[in-house]
């Protein structure tokens, strides 16, 4: 039987590619645990947390490698031309609504902390997953009216959104994809959009993580035994299978069909109430 921190990994991995928060699926695999298993406890650090989001960024990367390579062309021939062309600022302006809206949501994690302290309580949690589901079902009812592009007021918005996350339950990706549909983004822009705003906190806590917390081999070393990279590597796969999946369902625009899913971790919640 897989122990917690064996679980804690499966779950960081294959969940960062779906609307769905890993967070609270750890939270319920503890309770579990707590109630009725047997076997090894121990959560990973927050540090090594943080640092179980670079599998997913390399999904994300060969995901999106084909748009990667074509943007990189297009800095390569902007700087041997020394000329700026309207895509070029279009993506410049997009690249910095990004820095701005996850700078919204690490202002809104700093006065979290500053007031909250304690570990979530199992109610928290339950609302947080029923308010995700909420948000996905939501998109059943939006309309396609003409896409529009990204704006300042719109980018606000969405870092707002992306905000909401902090509490456990509620999905990143799930709340900002919904957020940039119902702002009129095309199904692909938003989506791709809000995995340009994952990679960016991926990066960002992983070069926090290694500057502040000691030596990238001493955070990592839990990781580093057999069982754990066995679990990692097909874990890796199912995650890019789940990005591919999330993809169709958004590019079909029937995403809402995520919302389902969500009666798995209440249910499984409510069981283990006391």
């Amino acid at each position: 039987m897989l122990d917690l921190l064996e679980i804690t990994i499966l779950a960081q991995i294959i969940l960062e590619t779906l609307p769905v928060s890993s967070s609270a699926h750890v939270f319920i695999a503890k309770e579990f645990f707590q109630n009725y298993a047997t076997g090894t406890k121990m959560l990973p650090s927050k540090e090594l947390t943080e640092l179980l989001n670079l599998p997913t960024l390399l999904v994300v990367g060969f995901f999106f490698r084909k748009r990667i390579i074509s943007l990189l062309k297009l800095v390569i021939q902007a700087l041997k031309s020394w000329k700026i062309t309207t895509r070029a600022i279009i993506i410049t302006r997009i690249i910095g609504y990004a820095i701005l809206i996850n700078s919204i949501t690490y202002a809104a994690y700093l006065l979290k902390n500053s007031f909250i302290q304690h570990s979530p309580s199992p109610h928290i949690v339950l609302l947080g997953l029923v308010a995700s589901m909420s948000f996905i079902f939501s998109l059943k009812w939006k309309q396609d009216l003409q896409n529009s592009p990204l704006t300042l007021s719109k980018a606000i918005l969405i870092g707002l959104a992306q905000s909401l996350s902090l509490v456990p339950g509620i999905s990143r990706f799930g709340t900002t994809y919904v957020a940039a549909r119902w702002l009129n983004l095309a199904p692909k822009r938003a989506f791709e959009f809000s995995f340009l705003l994952h990679a960016m906190l991926s990066v960002g806590l992983a070069v926090k993580t290694i500057a502040l917390s000691g030596p990238f081999l001493s955070i990592i070393t839990p990781l580093l035994t057999t069982t754990n990279l066995l679990i990692i590597t097909p874990a890796t796969l199912i995650s890019y299978a789940g990005l591919s999946l999330s993809w169709k369902l958004a590019v079909q625009r029937v995403f809402w069909h995520f919302g389902a899913y969500y009666l798995i971790p209440v249910v499984l919640l409510l069981l283990n109430f006391k």
